[in-house]
This record gives structure tokens, sequence and C-alpha cells, in this order.
């Protein structure tokens, strides 16, 4: 099944910085540490991504990470080529329910991506927040994460 944004939007969690736009239709996650965290039901998923590469030399590409059922470890990493372009996010699923977070791992300026489309033999799951215990979630700069640069 072929999910537009307008039509899988309801099924996602945001994080970060995140904004869409209506003139094409596009979840944009540009900023280290946004992304999307949604629940589905299928053998596999794959999404229609949006790049558009960094402006130094234009040799920049976004990453962006996958993890799968509550993992903190990505299992996944992902070059996001310029344009736009399918790519898998999950194959050969053996649970019933998979949970997927993808978030950008790389800076702004070195790439933006947006999400348009979503493609499952399956459907997707309307996430139910469950009760979490309180916690602070700390996000810096480039400085405080490290980045180096």
């Amino acid at each position: 099944m072929l999910y537009s944004l307008q039509e899988f939007f309801p099924y996602l969690t945001l994080h970060g910085r995140t904004f869409t736009d209506d003139t094409t239709d596009t979840l944009f996650f540009n900023w280290s540490g946004s992304g999307i965290t949604f629940r589905f039901h299928g053998t596999y998923l794959r999404a229609k991504i949006m790049g558009i590469h960094g402006h130094i030399d234009n040799i920049e590409y976004p990453y962006i990470g996958i993890c799968r059922n509550n993992s903190r470890q990505i299992d996944q990493r992902i070059r996001i080529e310029d344009g736009l372009q399918w790519y898998d996010l999950a194959n050969d699923v053996k649970e019933s329910s998979c949970k997927i977070s993808i978030f950008k791992l790389t800076e702004n300026f070195r790439g933006r991506c947006g999400l348009l489309e979503l493609e499952t033999d399956g459907y997707l799951e309307m996430h139910v927040q469950s009760e979490q215990q309180l916690r602070i979630e700390i996000i810096g700069d480039s400085i405080t994460c490290g980045y180096g640069n």
C-alpha cells in the first residue's frame, strides 16, 4: 500500500525540528537528531525521500539512521542522494509489528532531506502513547554534540 504524506502523517510521532512543505507535500527533518517514529505491519517498508545536498562544493550529502523496535543503536545508515529516490527501510520483517524510527544524522548544512511517501505490503498502525517516566533530553549544537566542525 502506498501512503502519501497526508495519509501517513497521523501515524507519526515527530522528533525535534520538523516542518511540512505544503507545496511539495513533503515532511522535512533537516537538523541533526530530528526525525519520526511510527509502527507498521508487513514484511517490507520503503520510503520516497527528497535529498538536497549541501552547499560545500555540492559534495556533501545528508545521512539518516534507521532504528527498529525501540533499539537505541542505528540498524541502518543511509546516504540520501540528490533528488527523489526510493529507499528500503525494512526488508524481510519477521515480527507482526515493527516500530521504525528515522533520524537525521548530519547537520543541516551537509544537506537536507524530506519524506514524501511510504510503501509497505501491510499497513501503518496508529501509535498509542504509553505512560512514560519523566526524563530530560538535551540536544546541543555542533560543539556539544561533538561534530567538531
